[in-house]
């Protein structure tokens, strides 16, 4: 669901947009997602939301997300994105519009904070909690 509404909405409302489809180098991704007004992950479906809706914090931009309990997004970036009703394509451009008109700032020293919990260091500890927590039920 919601695949090509980006596309559409971005064509209708004549506000330019940037998919990358992974065809960036590293530095080309890291350039474009620097300077990049905001995100969007419209899918209905996606357990993460994509890693780059985390990326995205780092570089304080914000992500409007699909809000489908099946888009995970909201599962790690809570308040830090945006919301567009899941199936409706109109309120996904009004979110835009809105977006474009009035972008979100972040605060970089608070999305520093938000990214520590996604140290390599503090996943693994939380996933060793995790499978001693089931070991213990198990």
């Amino acid at each position: 669901k919601c695949d090509g509404w980006l596309k559409r909405a971005c064509d209708e409302l004549g506000i330019p947009l940037l998919e990358s489809n992974h065809k960036l180098s590293e530095e080309e991704f890291k350039t474009k997602m620097s300077t990049c007004s905001f995100m969007v992950m419209p899918y209905y479906e996606c357990s993460t939301g994509g890693l780059s809706v985390i990326e995205a914090v780092k570089f304080g931009k914000t992500t409007l997300l699909n809000d489908s309990v099946y888009q995970g997004g909201v599962d790690y970036l809570g308040n830090w994105a945006q919301y567009f009703k899941g199936t409706d394509f109109e309120d996904l451009k009004a979110k835009i519009t809105e977006m474009w008109n009035d972008t979100p700032e972040l605060d970089l020293d608070e999305c520093a904070v938000f990214m520590e919990q996604y140290t390599v260091d503090k996943m693994v500890a939380t996933m060793v909690e995790r499978l001693n927590k089931l070991a213990e039920k198990g």
